[in-house]
């Protein structure tokens, strides 16, 4: 819970504080930032491979103190120090990750006269392709 609300108020989600004054409203909107959190967790788990995180983590035994430094595993320590997984790809910050992810952008363009137009789809980069083969879905071609 303290990661997820961590990321609702940090760069993840870029949540800001919203009143709502009715039940209802309040409602929906705890639900839609706990739907966000989800899917969030999810992503993360997706593409651990590609960003810093520790794919490893192993349930700590219990400590003393519950809010002690975390110790991160040797597959993580190296893919800190060499900028690489264990499979030799790139790794970044997730939130470099999600910037990345935001130049693969489709464009419909018009023939100036003609009243044509299509979709321009920008060439996916290797790290924009192996991010869609980890979660399992095909790069969209178009919004449905």
């Amino acid at each position: 819970m303290e990661a997820d609300f961590r990321s609702q108020k940090a760069s993840d989600l870029d949540l800001r504080p919203i009143f709502h004054w009715t039940e209802d409203r309040v409602r929906a909107h705890v639900l839609l930032c706990l739907l966000a959190g989800h899917l969030t967790w999810h992503l993360r788990r997706a593409v651990a491979l590609l960003t810093f995180a520790d794919a490893e983590r192993q349930p700590q035994p219990t400590r003393l103190d519950p809010v002690g430094d975390a110790h991160p595993s040797r597959s993580a320590k190296a893919k800190a120090e060499t900028k690489r997984n264990e499979a030799g790809e790139p790794v970044q910050s997730y939130q470099s990750l999600l910037e990345h992810l935001k130049t693969l952008t489709r464009s419909t363009c018009c023939i100036a006269g003609t009243g044509v137009t299509f979709d321009k789809l920008s060439e996916p980069t290797p790290t924009q392709r192996r991010v869609f083969e980890l979660i399992g879905k095909p790069i969209p071609l178009r919004l449905m």
